[in-house]
């Protein structure tokens, strides 16, 4: 700070003999911020039996962010109410899960609660929990036959409004037997017709959708022995696979590089290199592959991204089964810089990421050791550098993560001078349905929480307007 006040007193007694020194004056007198970023650990609940899924979300809609897990050895799915304090309640929601491997929360039935799916890996079970409103839970099961289940989630795959669910299997121990990416179509009335979408793969671990080729139909992104794959539909749910990878142990897909594709994400597991990658999309559905970090042994098993440092471009989150979770940092042009959350002993199988005490950055949440679910509290320290590269150079719209969410994103926006921003979020009828932004905002990048809550799953549009410009882009609530 010394040296810079110095050059500020040289500069202002030169000012009128030299004009040009002027043009220094401004430039190093243009603000930046910048964050650093550390994490301050909060236990939900210890002595869970060997934790393998965890998910956020607002469960009694009370407005608060609440915590789901499964327990592998404990035959446990569990949710953890949040009193808006964060501290948290444990409620067990089944205790008949065989090995509950994953867990999943959407509303299956429409009528407006949040329900729960799991997986369970030793009986080959997708079951629904449903929510009477009053955090009370009904256990049915969709399918019995998803062998050694491993993931489960839920969206619209057929596209007639109502929610289905998606699977990855291990598969058995014969040939037959195989390891398969399964969906199961949800009739209205939640009666599920399963679905093979593939079998091409001894073992699969990890299934995740996204309209990939952005052709307005959902296409399914599976993880598996034999690679990273991405299944097209036709639209009328009939699957071509493409392979982006031969190697893979869980899917995220995400726009890292904000071109308005969606890139994919992965972590290669324990069994293959130990490595965190991302597989950028071309626009064409071409996908290049880059290394985001090399775990010397453990790998990037379960990957997650979200804009950790909010400087407004996407991060990466990795926990590996060795033990320890990390976030790398995207410096804007997807070049990443690791960051340790938390080093503990072997076992951490899962990371997720949301603003768990609403203070308007994300944490994180996780099992770092298999006993316990952890969130790590972001202690995000804004700091303020004199330097010529703090505004943006042009207005951005950035795509809202997650995408798709469930009840809560985050919308992101940049832009580069002075001006009344108006952000309103909209259905696909062009009805008004909320206005998150009408004010005179400052150059930069600014981040708007959008509560999702009271309305129903569908697409919608967001649109921003700063002067005489104008952008808009697609998001998908899938409750």
């Amino acid at each position: 700070m010394k040296t810079l006040t110095s050059i500020l007193v040289v500069i202002l007694t030169v000012l009128i003999a030299s004009p040009a020194v002027v043009f220094i004056f401004v430039s190093l007198t243009t603000s930046l911020a910048f964050a650093q970023v550390t994490f301050n650990p909060h236990t939900i609940e210890d002595g869970v039996q060997r934790a393998s899924s965890v998910q956020a979300v607002d469960v009694d809609d009370d407005g608060d962010i609440d915590v789901l897990s499964t327990s592998w050895d404990g035959r446990r799915v569990a949710w953890y109410e949040n009193d808006g304090n964060q501290n948290f309640s444990a409620y067990t929601i089944t205790k008949t899960a065989g090995s509950a491997s994953s867990v999943y929360a959407v509303d299956i039935d429409g009528d407006g609660d949040m329900d729960v799916l799991s997986a369970s890996y030793r009986d080959g079970i997708i079951a629904w929990h449903e929510n009477d409103g009053s955090q009370n839970f009904s256990s049915h099961t969709i399918t019995t036959s998803a062998t050694r289940a491993l993931s489960v989630y839920a969206i619209d795959v057929d596209g007639d409004g109502d929610v289905d669910v998606l699977s990855a299997s291990w598969g058995g121990d014969s040939l037959e037997d195989l390891g398969k990416i399964a969906w199961y179509e949800n009739d209205g009335y939640q009666n599920f017709s399963a679905h093979t979408i593939t079998t091409g793969g001894r073992h699969a671990y990890d299934v995740h959708a996204v309209d990939i080729d952005d052709d307005g139909d959902m296409d399914v992104l599976s993880s598996s022995s034999i690679g990273l794959r991405w299944h097209e539909n036709d639209g009328n749910q009939n699957f071509i696979t493409h392979t982006i990878t031969t190697k893979g142990r869980s899917v995220y897909a995400v726009d890292i590089d904000d071109d308005g594709d969606m890139d994919v994400l992965s972590g290669h597991g324990y069994n293959y290199d130990g490595i965190a990658c991302w597989h950028e999309n071309d626009g064409n559905q071409n996908f290049s592959t880059h290394t985001i970090t090399l775990v010397v042994e453990g790998g990037g098993s379960y990957v997650y991204a979200a804009d950790v440092d909010s400087d407004g471009d996407m991060d990466v989150l990795s926990a590996f089964v060795t033990g320890g979770i990390e976030w790398y940092e995207n410096d804007g042009n997807q070049n990443f810089s690791t960051h340790t959350i938390t080093i503990k002993p072997y076992g951490a199988t899962t990371v997720y990421a949301v603003d768990i005490d609403d203070d308007g950055d994300i944490d994180v949440l996780s099992s770092p050791d298999d006993t316990k679910i952890v969130w790590y509290e972001n202690m995000l320290i804004t700091n303020v550098e004199t330097i010529a590269t703090s505004i943006p150079k042009k207005f951005i719209l950035h795509q809202n993560y997650p995408n798709p969410f469930n009840s809560f994103t985050t919308i992101i926006y940049s832009i580069p001078k002075p001006v009344r921003a108006i952000l309103k979020v909209y259905d696909l009828l062009g009805k008004e349905i909320k206005i998150l932004v009408n004010k005179f905002v400052e150059p930069g990048t600014h981040s708007v929480y959008f509560d999702a809550s009271n309305l129903p799953s569908g697409m919608y549009i967001y649109k921003l307007q700063v002067g005489d410009l104008m952008e808009a882009r697609k998001m998908l609530l899938m409750r």
